[in-house]
């Protein structure tokens, strides 16, 4: 029983500070099934280590904190609303994705936002981001203060 939570695991742990190196994964190729859809993370984390996921979690930490300044400058009360719940959709997606990997919560088959493969997950993630940009727009980000 678990055997992709396993080799999740597997990958994750073989991975070490720097990874094997890029294209270098044993895991998805021979092990982990499904690598490129739920469980991006793993491979990522044996190809790249530590050092490339923490480079992801700090890329997905700016693109969060960009979105706290894109919910803060809208003065529109709904507009603010409608930011907060794009941004949790892609903050809890990312958050749910990485505790599946890691073994924290049962697989359920969430993907990472911006980079599991499927259509019907990057037309989501595309959309929220595209409205996140649009209220980029009227957001008054350069007097809100942090």
């Amino acid at each position: 029983t678990g055997y992709q939570l396993v080799q999740s695991l597997l990958a994750i742990g073989s991975g070490s500070f720097f990874g094997v190196g890029v294209g270098a994964s044993k895991q998805k190729m021979f092990y982990l099934p499904e690598a490129h859809n739920d469980f991006i993370m793993a491979v990522l984390a044996e190809e790249m280590g530590f050092v490339g996921v923490s480079a992801v979690m700090i890329l997905f930490a700016l693109l969060f904190w960009r979105c706290y300044k894109i919910i803060m400058g809208q003065r529109n009360l709904r507009d603010r609303f409608t930011a907060f719940g794009i941004t949790t959709i892609l903050a809890m997606g990312s958050v749910m994705n990485l505790a599946v990997v890691m073994g924290v919560a049962p697989p359920k088959g969430v993907p990472m936002p911006l980079m599991s493969y499927g259509g019907s997950n990057l037309l989501a993630t595309m959309l929220c981001v595209g409205l996140l940009m649009n209220f980029s727009r009227t957001a008054d980000t350069w007097t809100t203060s942090s």
